[in-house]
């Protein structure tokens, strides 16, 4: 994901100069309805990483594949469904002449690209349950290369946004084609099987209460990456453009910062199905200040050099004013540090409490999002972040037991 983001930024001076500002900004609200559109599936999306895991640390290879075959089924028949609904929807918009600045390719090729995507999302997950981060990284980079270059040379003879999501569709259809690969000679896993009983077992156990904790903290969780389609809805693509430009930076920062403590979930996921939780205590306490200073050093970097970094990134398109990249600092610094007890909370399936932090700050910054918009733009949900997290999220993350 940090690498697709950081290709995004690398990208987006190209995306401005040949396809404008409107443009850029409906890509950006494009790809944000898409990367939302998990929230139906992530009671399985979040639960299948912490059973692939149970399995690898017990070395249960038969079920760990078995769990990928039925990931297959369930990711692929909901990407199904919601692409139904999707041209559903866009056709409809479409007779009432609305959506007149999106043509029925690109949605097509949207859809594509979200099935090829989604068919794939279990053999991803089987590189975290089994803890070979480092491997699925390079095979994500593999995919993000594959894209950027066939934008890079593509893009600028055709001056067409299906370019884009073309080179999306190539560059999933390459890690699908390594994954699978890699999987089939390690673990000898053939992708598609027919369902069959054995299956049944786990697929009770996602529609569990615990699977509903993971279908509800997960759309919480996506919610809250709606910044830019909001500010979309409310103020158009050329708005909403203009927030992925002051943002863009530090989400990136923060999602690097996230590795981090995202890195360590499969293997507190191992230590806590051999309820070796001494051996936790002391990784999650040592090394939690250490972060936060971390943190802290990379907010006020932004802080200091944010305007410096824009403006050499997009030219003349970038925010003139000082203190929009000290909130932006500011934003990056709460966003961050919460991701430390996030991750812990999560692999040892402390889901109420996260769900619970989660919703209020969901509620309250909407809330500041719509209230503040008048006042400060673009800028309104990054200062509604900020506000929810002095008074009351920092600290409830923080104090997670």
């Amino acid at each position: 994901m940090s690498a697709y983001i950081l290709t995004q930024i690398i990208l987006t001076p190209l995306y401005l100069r040949i396809l404008g500002e409107e443009q850029f900004g409906l890509i950006m609200i494009l790809l944000g309805i898409i990367n939302f559109t998990i929230f139906g599936v992530s009671w399985f999306s979040g639960g299948i990483v912490r059973v692939l895991g149970e399995y690898w640390s017990k070395e249960n290879f038969e079920n760990f594949k078995k769990t990928l075959t039925l990931g297959k089924y369930v990711f692929t028949l909901y990407a199904s469904l919601i692409s139904i609904l999707i041209l559903i929807i866009f056709f409809v918009f479409k007779y009432f002449e609305a959506l007149n600045n999106i043509d029925s390719s690109t949605i097509l090729l949207l859809i594509l690209y979200f099935l090829i995507t989604y068919e794939s999302i279990s053999e991803r997950q089987a590189f975290l349950g089994a803890n070979w981060q480092a491997l699925g990284n390079n095979i994500e980079f593999i995919k993000v290369f594959v894209f950027a270059l066939l934008t890079i040379y593509f893009l600028p003879q055709y001056k067409n946004i299906n370019i884009i999501f073309i080179a999306l569709i190539a560059g999933a259809i390459t890690q699908r084609l390594i994954t699978g690969s890699y999987l089939r000679l390690k673990l000898d896993f053939r992708g598609w099987e027919k369902f069959n009983n054995s299956m049944k077992t786990d697929f009770n156990r996602f529609f569990s209460k615990e699977g509903l904790n993971y279908f509800y903290f997960g759309t919480l969780v996506l919610l809250l990456q709606l910044d830019v389609v909001i500010i979309g809805l409310i103020g158009g693509p050329v708005i909403a453009g203009k927030f992925v430009i002051l943002w863009k930076i530090p989400e990136v920062l923060g999602l690097i910062l996230a590795k981090i403590p995202s890195s360590l979930e499969p293997k507190i996921i191992h230590l806590d199905a051999k309820s070796e939780m001494s051996i936790y205590n002391r990784l999650f306490l040592k090394s939690k200040n250490l972060f936060i200073l971390l943190c802290f050093i990379t907010s006020v970097f932004y802080m200091l050099s944010g305007e410096y970094l824009v403006k050499l990134w997009v030219g003349n398109n970038a925010p003139n004013e000082d203190w929009m990249y000290y909130i932006a600092g500011v934003a990056l610094f709460f966003y961050s540090i919460s991701r430390w007890p996030i991750s812990f909370a999560f692999a040892q399936i402390k889901l109420k409490q996260l769900i619970k932090i989660s919703l209020i700050e969901l509620i309250f910054k909407f809330i500041f999002t719509l209230i503040l918009f008048e006042h400060f733009s673009y800028l309104s949900p990054l200062i509604g972040m900020i506000l929810i997290h002095t008074f009351y999220v920092a600290k409830s993350y923080q104090s997670i037991q």
